[in-house]
């Protein structure tokens, strides 16, 4: 898939919208001009992060459908997203999603087990550890 310039009008982009951009090759390597130049593991971190979340996303997306959830928004689908901001920004440097923060958390290393606390909304939850200090 090409990549357009980064002042390409919407308008000529309409291919790019339809297509799959891939950046690893079947070895894990970067490749085309989609490479972002950056370290393999850094894109292999990405890619695990991503993975996870789709994984995380499939299990509470489960719990909340048995009722053990009372809200959850799946991030089916756009897990690169939070994923590549986390990793684009700083460690120290705010995101701020509305929904679909769940790759944001994972790529920055929080505790999948305190997510599914807080999701939970169990004794372990970390906002309820807070609120009853």
């Amino acid at each position: 898939m090409r990549r357009p310039p980064i002042d390409a009008r919407p308008s000529e982009t309409g291919d790019v919208a339809d297509a799959l951009v891939r950046v690893l090759d079947d070895a894990g390597h970067a490749t085309g001009p989609w490479d972002p130049r950056a370290k393999p593991d850094l894109l292999l971190t990405g890619l695990r992060a991503m993975l996870t979340t789709r994984v995380f996303d499939g299990r509470m997306l489960t719990a909340q459908r048995q009722k053990k959830l009372s809200f959850y928004m799946q991030s089916l689908g756009e897990e690169a997203i939070g994923v590549g901001q986390a990793l684009a920004l700083d460690p120290a440097d705010m995101c701020f999603p509305t929904y679909r923060q769940q790759g944001i958390l994972i790529a920055r290393g929080y505790g999948l087990v305190d997510m599914m606390c807080q999701l939970f909304s169990n004794v372990r939850d970390p906002i309820l550890a807070v609120r009853c200090r």
